[in-house]
């Protein structure tokens, strides 16, 4: 695995972040999920921000990108 996707984790926010911006101008909304490197996520957890943080499992990311390719080939066929 590169070292890049080893520092990636996947997010999942749990409350709008930041909590006091303008509607329309948060940067992660309430829900939303989003690939992020590990250094941001510490920063995020010391500002106390509510988030489920997962490590990015790259087997499976890979298994479903061929999946979905051989579904193209096949397609196309």
């Amino acid at each position: 695995m590169s070292n890049r996707l080893d520092n990636t984790r996947i997010v999942t926010f749990e409350e709008n972040y930041p909590k006091d911006a303008k509607p329309g101008k948060e940067i992660y909304l309430k829900g939303s999920t989003h690939p992020v490197h590990f250094k941001t996520v510490e920063k995020l957890e010391a500002k106390k921000v509510k988030m489920k943080v997962e490590k990015f499992d790259e087997k499976a990311e890979v298994a479903k990108a061929k999946l979905e390719f051989e579904k193209q080939s096949k397609k196309e066929d």
